[in-house]
């Protein structure tokens, strides 16, 4: 994988659990590619073990930003060269598939304040400043996440609404970026009409919270935080306590939105107002408390989300965060890497 790899996911969450699910779907996404003997090789590092490995929160993730590096989770340990050669090679998202992607760099002993950028996609510039990067970090437009969210709620539509099943846990560190497409993983899977066993708080539907039956549009509703997120709304209303069951604790008291309304600051993102009225609208009704008033399917709000992308452009850019790390030199080489490791 010839670039870093932030996730377009992190630019609305990074909360520490996302390494966890990182680790993770590095180890499933191997493992797929090997049950299926893929046409293009995954690449290997030396001495990397056959068998099993599972590193937990105290694992590493090994993220090379040229072709010759390997991806590798590897587990702790104080000797670098010793934590490669155990290593395992994964397969991981990439920004390269988003046009707007650029990367930001502080050079070392370069005066406060003073960066250098360039497009992600100049693959030799942005090998050539990272030789002398001191902080790196990577922005995408805001147009180009919210046409993710579409993408996403389309998939999410394509590989669970289209066969009666509810995602029922669509959040950012759930969401990954590929080549070709952004698709969501680590789902609970629920039947539409079942009641889901859990739920990831901030993210889930008032019907899972509380317990419900769950419908298409349960996964609406975090998909429309996430394209809330992409265009820095703030979702606001009159706030209600709810006694909510608890799986393994019997109940438990959570803070609600009941009646979100939304706010997209002009001083953040300058639109029309008929713009501005139309994503108000969209999102409010994305996000409102029955999902019988929601968007139906994934497809349904990932054409409306399009059409509003169509109309009129969104202005400025998003930081991009990679979790918890930071650029080191792989033992023999030259070439540097960004070592993602859990900072929680």
């Amino acid at each position: 994988m010839p670039a870093v790899v932030p996730s377009f996911a992190a630019f609305a969450s990074r909360e520490p659990s996302r390494f966890e699910n990182s680790v993770i779907l590095a180890a499933d996404e191997l493992a797929a590619a090997a049950d299926e003997a893929p046409s293009t090789p995954v690449r290997t590092a030396a001495a990397t073990p056959s068998a099993p490995v599972t590193f937990g929160r105290d694992g590493r993730l090994w993220i090379g930003v040229t072709p010759e590096t390997v991806n590798l989770a590897v587990p702790p340990g104080d000797d670098a060269q010793a934590r490669q050669a155990s290593g395992r090679p994964l397969v991981f998202e990439t920004l390269l598939a988003v046009r707007s992607a650029r990367w930001h760099i502080r050079e070392r002993n370069a005066a406060p304040g003073r960066t250098i950028e360039g497009r992600l996609s100049d693959l030799d510039d942005y090998r050539h400043a990272l030789a002398g990067a001191e902080r790196l970090s990577w922005s995408v437009s805001r147009a180009d996440a919210a046409q993710l969210v579409a993408e996403l709620a389309r998939t999410v539509d394509r590989d669970w609404h289209a066969r009666g099943r509810v995602h029922a846990d669509l959040k950012p560190g759930n969401a990954l970026l590929q080549h070709t497409e952004i698709r969501a993983f680590d789902a609970l899977d629920v039947r539409a009409g079942a009641v889901a066993a859990g739920m990831t708080e901030g993210w889930a539907a008032p019907e899972q919270i509380l317990a419900q039956p769950l419908g298409f549009a349960t996964d609406v509703f975090p998909l429309a935080l996430m394209a809330a997120a992409a265009l820095s709304a703030v979702v606001f209303g009159e706030e209600h306590t709810m006694i909510v069951p608890a799986v393994g604790r019997g109940r438990r008291r959570l803070r609600m939105i009941k009646h979100s309304d939304v706010w997209l600051d002009p001083q953040l993102v300058s639109l029309p107002l008929e713009a501005r009225l139309a994503w108000r609208t969209l999102l409010t009704r994305c996000l409102a408390f029955e999902p019988a008033s929601r968007p139906q399917r994934g497809a349904e709000l990932a054409d409306r989300l399009d059409d509003l992308l169509r109309r009129w452009e969104l202005p400025g850019r998003l930081t991009v965060a990679c979790g918890p790390g930071q650029l080191e030199y792989l033992v023999g080489t030259r070439d540097p890497i960004w070592i993602l490791h859990d900072g929680g």
